[in-house]
């Protein structure tokens, strides 16, 4: 009876001698593919905020203004080139609606259309004049996109603006003397 005893706490320990050592090597296989996903984030981590930052370089050396919105109309994200055209910090542009900062209520039917085909997904280009922080009015080039989050649900919508007033002044002068010629 002893000698079946020994014999199959032989055996239990030789069991568990073997499962210990699987475990053992399926701990060490796990760690070594744990560290290699490590690796593989933090690469395409770096990857991913050096194309962010080249993107921004890029947006703002541009003579631009980027404008987002989300779906209330309230600025979500200001970019530097749109506040030195409009005499505005990001700060004090988020959370304000646009319209109210910016449009003029004789141009707002314009928007609500623009802002109408965001919400169904359509980009659109058009003018508008709009008013600066010191009362000044511009002509503007707006660009206008969908803006989308990882599930593709539309978010808001970021506009791209072009100083055009050069532009436009330039054009009612040449009306201007176009009517004096025909008159």
């Amino acid at each position: 009876r002893l000698e079946r005893e020994r014999n199959a706490r032989k055996q239990a320990e030789a069991i568990l001698e073997q499962k210990a050592l699987e475990l053992f090597k399926a701990n060490e296989e796990l760690r070594g593919l744990n560290e290699g996903l490590e690796k593989t984030v933090a690469k395409r981590s770096k990857a991913l905020v050096e194309s962010e930052l080249r993107y921004k370089r890029i947006i703002e050396s541009m003579e631009l203004g980027l404008l987002e919105i989300n779906n209330d109309g309230k600025i979500i994200r200001a970019y530097d080139w749109f506040c030195d055209m409009t005499g505005y910090t990001e700060v004090e542009l988020l959370g304000k609606d646009a319209n109210d900062v910016f449009v003029p209520q004789d141009q707002r039917h314009l928007i609500k259309h623009q802002n109408e085909n965001r919400q169904r997904g359509q980009a659109g280009v058009y003018e508008l004049q709009i008013q600066k922080k010191d009362g000044e009015k511009i002509w503007v080039l707006i660009s206008g996109a969908p803006l989308y989050d990882a599930d593709d649900n539309i978010i808001g919508s970021v506009g791209v603006h072009y100083d055009i007033s050069a532009q436009k002044n330039l054009q009612n002068d040449l009306i201007e003397a176009r009517k004096v010629a025909e008159s």
